[in-house]
């Protein structure tokens, strides 16, 4: 198979979430790495100043073959939607797996927060770049979400041959 990872947000010491945001993105793409995924089978966006992506104990985020392991530091939806389309498009066949992992801040009305206050990625926008994608290659596609209101976007996410996992439902988290 092969992983497209997001982490939503920006790195701002203001947003009180992206330590977490780092943190979970970090652990999925060592989970990955760990079940055998080479970098070239991970494409990683994230606004990534100073993280130690790899765990290897500095921030370079630069792998041993001279590859950034971070592939986009300033994510876009254009850009995420441009991966989910076509980044793995030849390497994918009917019975290869497409992991979409996105971590970050969601709201009631199906949009995900990629960057910025501007950057959100609808429910239907990503819809549209997995059918686009899966009526070119047939791969199944496993999209994992974790935000506030993840549960918005099952509706939008079913399809053929795709797994929509969210971390909660149509409400978001709340503390009390």
């Amino acid at each position: 198979g092969r992983a497209i990872i997001l982490g939503g947000g920006e790195a701002d010491l203001t947003n009180t979430y992206w330590k977490a945001t780092k943190n979970l993105v970090t652990y999925t793409y060592l989970d990955f790495k760990k079940r055998g995924f080479a970098d070239e089978m991970i494409w990683l966006l994230l606004n990534a100043p100073g993280i130690d992506v790899d765990g290897n104990g500095n921030d370079e985020q630069i792998n041993t073959q001279g590859q950034a392991l971070v592939d986009n530091r300033q994510p876009t939806v254009d850009a995420f939607l441009a991966a989910v389309k076509s980044q793995f498009s030849s390497a994918l066949t009917a019975g290869t797996t497409l992991f979409i992992y996105l971590q970050g801040h969601a709201t009631p009305d199906r949009r995900f927060k990629v960057l910025g206050t501007d950057q959100f990625l609808t429910g239907s926008q990503l819809k549209d770049a997995l059918n686009t994608l899966q009526a070119g290659v047939g791969a199944t596609v496993v999209v994992i979400l974790e935000a506030c209101y993840s549960g918005n976007f099952i509706q939008d996410l079913s399809g053929q041959k795709r797994i929509v996992l969210t971390s909660s439902g149509s409400e978001a988290n709340r503390r009390t």
